[in-house]
């Protein structure tokens, strides 16, 4: 299995890694992770908080799922990111890179993490009925 350190572009000297643009991808995509991650951690502990109070709102439910939302498309836009910089290495079957992007194109096609909790999350925050009994 090829790495980004000792994958080398056909006709190049340098690994992956040592390639400017790469760097910034890797830079990017932690940021975008990490940015997801936080919105589930902070949406969650507040559910958590209110759950414990007996005080779960709209608002608490419908920023959690948003949270979840986010964090697929987020995996998403990070993976086809990573598998653009592997290069034509990435599309064989046997590849991590290539059982990445297909865990997560799959995975992104769940009800529980569509566009539709954007909108439900929209509903609820502009002082709407959330427009769905399953929040």
């Amino acid at each position: 299995m090829m790495t980004a350190v000792s994958k080398k572009p056909i006709g190049a000297t340098q690994s992956l890694r040592d390639h400017t643009t790469i760097q910034i991808e890797v830079g990017r995509a932690e940021a975008i992770l990490r940015s997801a991650r936080a919105f589930v951690f902070e949406a969650i502990e507040a559910l958590w908080v209110a759950g414990e109070r007996g005080e779960v709102t709209y608002r608490d439910r419908a920023l959690a799922r948003m949270a979840g939302s986010h964090a697929a498309s987020a995996a998403v836009q990070v993976v086809d990111m990573m598998f653009a910089a592997g290069g034509a290495g990435g599309i064989y079957e046997r590849g991590r890179l290539a059982r990445c992007w297909r865990d997560a194109h799959a995975m992104s096609h769940h009800a529980g993490v569509s566009a539709f909790q954007f909108q439900t999350g929209g509903r609820v925050l502009m002082g709407l009925d959330p427009g769905t009994q399953r929040l």
